[in-house]
């Protein structure tokens, strides 16, 4: 046996010696291309990717939140029917000449304003 793992290595010593080192992948692709392989980029990967589209820097506001902001909003008067509200104006006024109601429905609002 040990005859025969001699005879293996002096095989492969002769085959060494006849056969070159086969040359590496790199090597071929610079001798296809032409130009030889960068050792050292100076450049840096990017810090990130950014989705299309605004950003929204202002947190949002459940309904219980936006609901306090505005009870704590100074009341203005409506200049048609005399009441303080956040919730209309005199262009917006329910009871305005503008304002296309049914006249129940107006006389439900003026007897529900009246109240305040």
């Amino acid at each position: 046996m040990a005859e025969f793992v001699e005879q293996i290595r002096t095989l492969k010593k002769k085959v060494d010696i006849d056969v070159p080192n086969p040359p590496s992948k790199k090597d071929d692709m610079e001798k296809f291309i032409g130009v030889p392989k960068l050792k050292n980029i100076g450049g840096k990967n990017p810090s990130g990717a950014k989705n299309k589209g605004s950003t929204r820097e202002v947190r949002r506001k459940s309904e219980k939140e936006k609901a306090i902001d505005a009870s704590l909003k100074p009341k203005r008067k409506c200049r048609e029917c005399g009441v303080c509200t956040n919730t209309h104006t005199k262009k917006t006024c329910p009871l305005g000449p503008t304002a296309i109601a049914a006249p129940k429905a107006k006389e439900e609002m003026r007897r529900m304003w009246s109240a305040y």
